[in-house]
Parts: structure tokens; sequence; C-alpha cells
């Protein structure tokens, strides 16, 4: 029999609020039928492109691998490469975490000796 260490029911406060104050495909950018050539940006560059394997799929054709690396052009600032270029959720999308703490007495072991 499983014993629950906590209550598996979450305080109210610390549920995580999900809200869609704007449309969040109606500020994509516009996507043309005919798919642009590569131009590199500040943020996808040639080699994090080729990183990412789009351009060596062999499960796309050509026309789509190219269609591709335009939705990828025009959303460049969305992929983050580093820790640096990482960003947050907009909280007023998605509320902050919040992890309830429960009352318990911390209590620590004593480690055995280590002889010299």
């Amino acid at each position: 029999r499983r014993l629950d260490r906590y209550p598996p029911i979450l305080p109210e406060d610390a549920k995580i609020k999900r809200r869609f104050p704007e449309d969040p495909l109606a500020t994509l950018p516009p996507l043309s039928p005919i798919p642009l050539n590569f131009v590199p940006t500040p943020r996808l560059t040639q080699e994090r492109l080729e990183s990412l394997g789009i351009l060596n799929n062999t499960f796309l054709t050509p026309e789509e691998r190219k269609l591709a690396v335009t939705v990828l052009m025009l959303n460049a600032d969305a992929i983050a490469f580093t820790p640096e270029e990482r960003g947050t959720i907009r909280s007023d999308y998605i509320s902050p975490a919040i992890i309830p703490l429960i009352k318990h007495e911390p209590w620590a072991r004593k480690s055995f000796p280590i002889p010299p």
C-alpha cells in the first residue's frame, strides 16, 4: 500500500493560471507562399541553422526545408541557442510558479567517522 507524504491537492494560490490576454497567432509575421532565401540574422547564423539539421533532413523536400528555414528566420527571436539568449514567459500569459512547502522538522544523519 502506498502512503502519500503530502496532500496531492495544491492550495488555490499555488495553482498555475494560464491566460490569453491576446491572440498569440495574431502577432505572427505573415508567411509568404514563396519561401525566402536564407539571410543570416544576429541570432540565426548559418552555423546555428546547420546545427538544427534542417538542411540535411532527407524526410523533407527541398521546398519544405526552405519553408522551415523561412519560418525560423521570421521567428528567430523565439529561438535560444545559449542561456543568455533565453527569455521568460510573460507573466500575463502564465502566473509564476509557487512551490508550496510542507511543515517539517529538518533532520540530518550523523556522518560516520573517516579514519585519517
